[in-house]
């Protein structure tokens, strides 16, 4: 037994160490809660990078910019098969089993993180997910095999 008769905490003594330990949580909540934006802003960067990357490869291997719309070949009825931008683009995004798969006149849906920023509400809802646009009036319409 102690001296004073007491063996714990007192009820006040209880209350500042709980006060204390809310205190810090409401510090650092606000801390992780920026940290986790700004890992978000950057992932978002990264694949915009990435994106840029397949551009300037697909730009370098072809000698043109992709189209908006782009022939890709023919299928089994000798009809064209046409691709976006964004589907000429998955060999060099590392995607090569989706491009296998237009090639071949199979129009998979199926979601490429690389095509979507975390911070897009509207991608997230999507199954193809895509927050990048391409402007139909900049990049040439290559949907005639001749061009």
């Amino acid at each position: 037994m102690s001296p004073h008769g007491r063996i714990g905490f007192t009820l006040v003594e209880l209350l500042v160490v709980v006060v204390i330990i809310a205190m810090l949580v409401g510090l650092l909540v606000p801390a992780v809660i920026s940290a986790r934006e700004a890992a978000r802003k950057t992932q978002c960067t990264n694949r915009q990078q990435e994106l840029a990357k397949a551009v300037h490869l697909y730009t370098t291997a072809k000698d043109r910019f992709p189209g908006y719309v782009n022939w890709v070949g023919t299928d089994s009825n000798d009809k064209p098969i046409l691709a976006s931008w964004v589907v000429v683009l998955f060999p060099y995004l590392g995607r090569d089993d989706l491009w296998r798969e237009w090639r071949n006149g199979n129009k998979v849906e199926v979601r490429v993180d690389q095509l979507a920023c975390p911070d897009d509400p509207g991608a997230a809802s999507l199954v193809t997910g895509l927050s990048y646009v391409a402007n139909p009036r900049l990049f040439r319409d290559l949907s005639d095999p001749k061009l």
